[in-house]
């Protein structure tokens, strides 16, 4: 389902800063280039895919990002449903390395990452998908922090308490901060399914929005 977008959001795709490739053009026309979905001054301009499924649309961003929200268009009758938004450590085709702004020796190892799993509506308003990356675990021992606030109740020492708390609060602290997620160049859109029954699918408008951060390359 999709949610209310944040208007304060950094829209990261634009014609001048990003490249885009889609898995198939309808008669590899221009006049329906993947390139059209990025635009914002021609709202009549789209990208049609070709029938099969499923579909997909590459984005190179241009530098590393932090994506929190995706905004779509479609045009009714050929809306892609079952849709995943994956941000991807090494595309095939689109380049050969990937910047972070994870500091050195982190992340090492990690590969394409799932960020949303949506279902777009057959509608042609626009729908907006949140990204909310997974946090981490706490360890069990916050667990038992939480429990020892709980159970000391008003009869407990101030001091004791306070320690507790500031201990469960720095948890939290790491907590949120490892859950703020990974910077990533390249994205993939991906459509598993269509409302058209030959698989086609129509968009007008294509948005990631999220942050940029300071480059690392690694």
């Amino acid at each position: 389902m999709a949610s209310k977008c944040d208007p304060a959001s950094q829209l990261l795709t634009t014609p001048s800063s990003t490249k885009v490739k889609a898995s198939t053009t309808l008669n590899k026309s221009k006049e329906f280039s993947p390139k059209n979905m990025l635009s914002l001054d021609l709202p009549d301009a789209c990208w049609n895919s070709d029938q099969g499924l499923p579909q997909s649309v590459t984005l190179d961003l241009g530098r590393p990002c932090r994506v929190t929200e995706m905004r779509i268009s479609f045009q009714g009758g050929f809306v892609g449903q079952e849709c995943t938004l994956l941000a991807l450590a090494l595309p095939a085709g689109m380049g050969t390395s990937t910047s972070t702004c994870l500091s050195e020796g982190e992340g090492e190892g990690n590969g394409d990452e799932v960020l949303l799993e949506c279902v777009p509506e057959d509608c042609n308003e626009e729908q907006c998908f949140l990204v909310s990356p997974p946090s981490p675990p706490l360890p069990p021992a916050a667990g038992a922090l939480a429990s020892a606030v709980s159970d000391m109740g008003s009869s407990g020492s101030g001091s004791d308490k306070g320690a507790v708390t500031g201990d469960c609060e720095h948890r939290r602290q790491v907590r949120d901060s490892l859950s703020q997620g990974r910077a990533f160049q390249y994205y993939r859109v991906v459509f598993d399914a269509s409302t058209d029954f030959y698989g086609r699918i129509t968009i007008y408008q294509l948005g990631l929005y999220g942050s940029e951060c300071t480059t690392h390359t690694s």
